[in-house]
């Protein structure tokens, strides 16, 4: 019989995949029916329901384990715990979900997805000081978890905790994450005004992969920061060749152009740009700028209304408007 059912929810999920939604879930649903006496068929039918959107049911699923939750093994009560606590996350239940994945640490103090999910909590907390405490704990007792390892560096990084970033990021560069190192090494040089070895790195990431965006970026923007503006405008054309509506691509590119002083080109990649996104500040603030600086004050002072449509209390459009009104 269980067997039979095992198939059934393999026919189900190929069903949904195939686009037959309703009949894979009505048969879901009828293997429902024989979760309450079985704890591993109601384990994994949460599991699946949870990952097509109905965590109400999945909840539902689980509650109905709870009587025999004693008799499961450790892991498997760890990996209830866990599913239960990311449901939690997603319904905003942070508490609730503290305390399942707590329960999964009682359980075995080293559990890997447990710890990480706790440091996802503490970071929607702010709290991020517990957070690395809880993936530090990983990674000395489990130094091959380099999944943590780049989670913890990208945590420093946010921290401006630069050289420790650094370190842990180093030891990865032989791994599987080398890609990715090059990206994060080089942002945080370049945060750090090493621009030169960041710029370098983000072009061995985009020799790896000509089509990388994060890579593009990288080297448009450390292109700006080193005033190798012809430059930067290349790699800003390639990414737009790649997003079209890269609105970073559009506000360096005008950069650029500013820089090398061809203001009327650089206000039309920000008015491009704004076409794209009419309620980007930064645009707006970029071409009250170089309108400002073309002297047509009738369009920086357009702009300024736009920028204080969005935000009456912009203290920068503020300032614009009053150094724009003593011009008039």
């Amino acid at each position: 019989m269980y067997g039979n059912l095992y198939d059934q929810i393999d026919q189900a999920i190929e069903q949904i995949q195939s686009g037959k939604v309703g009949e894979g879930l009505a048969q879901l649903q009828m293997v429902m029916t024989y979760a309450k006496e079985d704890p591993d068929l109601a384990f994994q039918l949460a599991d699946i329901f949870y990952e097509l959107g109905h965590a109400d049911t999945a909840l539902s699923l689980i509650r109905d384990i709870e009587p025999f939750f004693d008799e499961l093994s450790t892991d498997t009560q760890i990996e209830i715990h866990t599913l239960r606590a990311e449901m939690m996350i997603d319904m905003g239940q942070l508490d609730q979900a503290m305390d399942e994945l707590l329960s999964c640490i009682e359980l075995e103090p080293d559990h890997v997805r447990s710890a990480i999910l706790l440091a996802d909590i503490y970071l929607m907390q702010n709290l991020p000081e517990i957070a690395c405490k809880y993936l530090e704990g990983i990674i000395e007792q489990n130094p091959d978890e380099l999944d943590v390892a780049f989670i913890l560096s990208e945590i420093y990084s946010d921290m401006g905790l630069w050289e420790k970033a650094l370190s842990l990021l180093e030891s990865l560069e032989d791994s599987e994450y080398k890609d990715k190192v090059k990206i994060s090494k080089g942002k945080i040089l370049s945060q750090t005004g090493r621009f030169e070895q960041a710029y370098s790195l983000f072009q061995q990431a985009l020799e790896d992969d000509p089509e990388q965006v994060d890579a593009l970026v990288g080297c448009a923007l450390t292109a700006l920061q080193l005033n190798e503006n012809e430059e930067a405008m290349i790699y800003c054309d390639r990414l737009l060749e790649l997003e079209q509506d890269h609105l970073g691509a559009y506000q360096m590119k005008g950069d650029a152009l500013q820089k090398e002083n061809r203001l009327e080109e650089a206000k039309v990649i920000y008015e491009q740009a704004l076409e794209r996104n009419d309620q980007e500040e930064v645009i707006l603030l970029k071409l009250i700028e170089v309108s400002y600086l073309l002297a047509d004050m009738d369009e920086a002072e357009r702009y300024v209304e736009l920028l204080l449509e969005l935000d009456d209390e912009n203290e920068v459009a503020l300032q614009w408007k009053s150094r724009i009104t003593h011009q008039i």
